[in-house]
Formats: structure tokens, C-alpha cells, sequence
């Protein structure tokens, strides 16, 4: 398995052979950004809830 913050991470199988080196190439695609960008809603009045914060978490891959 390959990865790097940022990138997705990818996953190949690869055959080892007794005492000899295996080299393995990755080639990593970067991971999409964007905006997120809404209004927090009290679900029973249906009213924006006034300070609210919104905290956005990474996942394992970035």
C-alpha cells in the first residue's frame, strides 16, 4: 500500500521471490478539494440555529 496526505491511497499485490529486491511503482491521484458552505437548522422550529459550528474531520486518507 501506498500513500500520502492529500493523495488517495492505493493497494497492489506484488510476488516476492527469496533473496531477491521487488521494486513496486505506485502512481497516486490527488484527493478532490472543495467548499463546504450551509446554514445549521434547529429540526423541530425549522430556524437557523444562531453560532452554531461546523467542524470538518479528515478521514484516514487525508
Amino acid at each position: 500500500m501506498a500513500e500520502a496526505y492529500g493523495y488517495q491511497s492505493k493497494t497492489q499485490k506484488v510476488s516476492l521471490k527469496t533473496d531477491q529486491t521487488t521494486q513496486a511503482n505506485f502512481t497516486l491521484e490527488e484527493m478532490k478539494k472543495g467548499t463546504l458552505k450551509g446554514t445549521v437548522i434547529n429540526k423541530t422550529t425549522g430556524e437557523p440555529v444562531t453560532g452554531a459550528s461546523v467542524y470538518v474531520v479528515e478521514d484516514a486518507c487525508g
